[in-house]
């Protein structure tokens, strides 16, 4: 995983990423340290992660695969938004 790789390479201890969000374009992106999933719909996905919340909007979203903290989403994204 990314994040274990650069926590390791830093010689950093603890979390310096609770989660990564890859965007690989517009309509397709990876969010990992997903705890679980809060709500979905095909115009928004609320996700737990560990340092709060995480709500997407956007246009056709569907989890195409979530599993291990992964989560793989399709759809146009037209907003993130965090919480504590």
């Amino acid at each position: 995983m990314f994040k274990d790789e650069v926590e390791r390479k830093l010689n950093v201890a603890g979390k310096i990423f609770p989660f990564t969000l890859n965007m690989l374009s517009r309509n397709k992106t990876v969010i990992c340290g997903v705890k679980r999933v809060v709500s979905s719909s095909d115009t928004f996905v609320k996700t737990r992660l560990d340092g709060g919340s995480m709500s997407i909007s956007g246009v056709g979203l569907k989890i195409v695969e979530i599993g291990g903290g992964d989560m793989f989403l399709e759809g146009e994204i037209t907003k993130i938004e965090f919480e504590d």
